[in-house]
């Protein structure tokens, strides 16, 4: 036999089974919040030219070639990481699946790889290439061929080249110092321009070359991988939503972490999981054969006391004595409509002479003055020893 000494605590069974329980539910809410944030971040891996992106329509090979090739690849995906990245003459920034932009976008680029060796844009819109103040813009080919031969030379591009045509290409405003190449009817698929004062040298491509489906076809993946990876280090910048501000955003905005928005995320699972932990839970289920009976007794106290609680006494006298004048009605056998407003005297001289009392003492209860909140229990008992008496009188 064990016996138990008052100062050894116990522990209750059902508590333990209460924390192993929230302890599951506060696990599966981290797994939950885990898998949510991975996801999100894969989906904006599966963009137009992303090079983590492996379908069809991303740059995954390109990037992986270019990393096989000895260049370090560096994605940043957002413009407060590009900000913290070292860029400098031995750095060549790409800048893939360039989203709607506003008019903001393109001095903080600038700014940004204002010390890069080249810059190369890959299928940028006519007006992010204003807003960029470069002199090109945008032009469709004949689209009658598959592929288009070079036609130019540069440091990285020679005359012999092919490439895949695309439907749509660019022209260069200032044929003097840009270099067209690979060129279909107004369209040119690749434009070098030189360093200016506030940029450095700039490619302007159009994606087509670039893409997993089309990346070992003729000449694109060379031209590809010497035009974006002239030095050892690429940055490989692709913007998200968060890069095209409001006009009224600020500076400060930059300060905000990048993993606040994960940490908002996993602090609504944790509340999730605190309210399923401290929650209040009903009881058991009881069954009740149907229908219920409610006993008359029951319904008259909770109906008392919802005239109680909204202080509604001389509502409550007057459906006692209602009630009353039924009763008493019936009992001495006189007609009695409580919707008419009859007067009563005749219920009263009745009632009188059916009890023995006088007239002047029922008249009061049965059409005097309804009482107030202090004499409505005493009112009531009144009421009930009058109706007895009637009731049982010989």
């Amino acid at each position: 036999m064990v016996t138990r000494t008052p100062g050894t605590p116990t522990t209750s069974p059902r508590r333990g089974r209460w924390w192993w329980y929230s302890g599951v539910a506060l696990l599966v809410a981290v797994v939950v919040a885990a898998v949510v944030m991975i996801a999100a971040r894969n989906t904006d891996r599966g963009g137009l030219f992303d090079p983590d992106n492996p379908g069809p329509t991303g740059a995954a090979a390109l990037s992986e070639v270019i990393d096989a090739h000895g260049v370090d690849v560096q994605v940043v995906r957002t413009h407060r990481a590009l900000a913290r990245t070292r860029i400098d003459s031995g750095t060549t920034v790409v800048v893939g699946g360039i989203i709607d932009t506003n008019e903001a976008w393109a001095p903080r680029l600038l700014s940004e790889v204002r010390a890069a060796r080249r810059l190369v844009l890959i299928e940028p819109s006519s007006t992010q290439l204003g807003s960029l103040g470069l002199p090109v813009g945008t032009a469709h080919t004949t689209g009658t061929r598959d592929t288009v031969p070079a036609r130019c030379s540069t440091g990285f591009v020679s005359p012999s080249d092919t490439v895949r045509a695309d439907d749509s290409g660019y022209r260069s405003f200032q044929l003097d110092s840009a270099t067209e190449c690979f060129i279909d009817g107004d369209a040119a698929q690749l434009v070098v321009l030189p360093t200016a004062a506030d940029r450095p040298e700039t490619v302007v491509l159009s994606g087509t070359m670039l893409r997993n489906d089309e990346i070992s076809r003729v000449d694109n993946a060379g031209v590809a991988i010497r035009a974006l990876a002239p030095t050892d280090r690429v940055v490989w910048y692709v913007p998200d939503w968060t890069d095209t501000p409001d006009s009224g955003s600020t500076a400060a905005d930059d300060d905000i972490p990048d993993a606040l928005a994960p940490l908002v995320l996993l602090a609504g699972f944790g509340l999730l999981a605190a309210m399923v932990w401290r929650g209040r839970r009903f009881g058991a289920l009881v069954v009740e054969p149907l229908p219920v009976v409610v006993r008359s007794d029951e319904t008259t106290r909770a109906r008392g006391r919802l005239y109680h609680r909204s202080r509604a006494a001389d509502r409550a006298a007057a459906a006692l004595r209602t009630h009353t004048l039924q009763k008493i009605s019936v009992t001495v056998g006189l007609p009695y409509d409580p919707r008419s407003g009859a007067p009563v005297e005749a219920i009263v001289d009745a009632a009188a002479a059916a009890s023995g009392r006088d007239p002047r003492q029922i008249y009061p209860l049965l059409a005097g003055p309804l009482p107030t909140d202090d004499g409505l229990v005493l009112f009531a008992r009144a009421l009930s020893d009058l109706e007895k008496e009637v009731r049982f009188t010989p």
